[in-house]
């Protein structure tokens, strides 16, 4: 039985029997299947052309002109589609590397000509859709998104332009600055870190009710937040005190509040007492024990010592506090079983 069985290992196939052919057969089709596709023809017209035709467009008082050419900027000879339309800088895309110094020069004057020309429509844009744009699904906005990427083109490219920015056209486009979905790397944090610190210095309101718009979106959304990161290089008083604040809203989840409380006690070490007496002893002496183990959560990993007076009696004298707080501890991106 074995020796039938392993028939066709044992035995040689003659070269030009039916079952030698048949096995041939199938080789060539396999190899068919792994045979690279071939390289699509370069486009035309070609991507410098297309540049050069929009810059045109742009300078003949076409405003879209030049967010088609973010567009066109993704793309090289041979590609089928656009490139990376979330890539903030401009001078990482194919269309700038292969561009020559008079392209950029054209291409600077029009990104400050759009962030000039295009702010007051912005603003209404912005305004509009403030609530329903900044939370779970990526709204893809070319033109407000060209705006952003001007103001980075400028910060790497122009700073000398950049500083000629009007306070009114910052404050037009801060909601813009404040919430681009932005890629978490460490270049392009630092420079989008410089950018909304100089767009704060003009537009502080604005950003700051950009960052409150975005975590309640992203609270009732997707009950975690990715917004904070955007506005912490702007960090002061004003900014410390809107998210202490909003801290005190008990629709957050609890995800949200330790993510908020977690920014405040990190650039502010001194609030922790503050809300150690306060935003936790509230929610305890209310048996919200859900807010107050978040609370306590926050307290604990980052300063014990501020509020240990607070959290030392719930802690001794509450078994059911301190079995939430020990289960949040190893659970912590989990809500308390309080809450279930």
């Amino acid at each position: 039985m074995l020796a039938q069985a392993f028939r066709w290992l044992l035995e040689p196939i003659p070269i030009h029997s039916p079952q030698a052919q048949e096995l041939k057969r199938a080789y060539y089709a396999q190899q068919e299947r792994h045979e690279p596709l071939p390289k699509p023809d370069p486009l035309d017209p070609s991507p410098v052309v297309m540049v050069q035709q929009l810059l045109e467009k742009y300078e003949s008082g076409n405003l879209d002109a030049w967010w088609q050419l973010n567009r066109v900027l993704t793309i090289a000879p041979e590609s089928t589609h656009y490139g990376d339309e979330l890539a903030a800088d401009l001078t990482t895309l194919p269309g700038w590397q292969e561009a020559d110094e008079l392209t950029h020069a054209r291409l600077i004057e029009a990104a400050h000509g759009y962030i000039l020309a295009r702010a007051p429509e912005a603003q209404r844009t912005l305004q509009e859709r403030m609530h329903t744009w900044m939370g779970k699904a990526i709204t893809y906005d070319f033109p407000l998104y060209a705006g952003y990427r001007a103001f980075r083109l400028l910060q790497r490219e122009a700073p000398a332009l950049l500083e000629t920015i009007p306070p009114m056209v910052w404050q037009q486009w801060a909601p813009m600055l404040a919430s681009y979905p932005l890629q978490r790397d460490d270049a392009a944090m630092e420079r989008h870190h410089r950018l909304i610190h100089a767009a704060y210095q003009h537009a502080s309101a604005e950003i700051i009710a950009t960052c409150l718009a975005q975590i309640d979106q992203q609270n009732q959304e997707m009950h975690s937040l990715n917004c904070l990161h955007l506005v912490e290089a702007c960090w002061d008083s004003q900014l410390e005190d809107a998210l202490l604040s909003k801290a005190y809203d008990t629709t957050l989840d609890p995800i949200c509040l330790r993510d908020v409380l977690t920014v405040v006690v990190t650039h502010d070490p001194v609030a922790e007492s503050t809300i150690a007496e306060t935003l936790f002893q509230e929610a305890y002496t209310r048996g919200n024990y859900e807010r107050a183990t978040v609370v306590a959560g926050v307290l604990i990993a980052h300063a014990p010592d501020a509020s240990w007076e607070y959290l030392w009696p719930p802690l001794t004298q509450d078994d059911a506090f301190s079995s939430a707080l020990r289960y949040l501890s190893t659970h912590s991106h989990n809500a308390s079983p309080l809450a279930r």
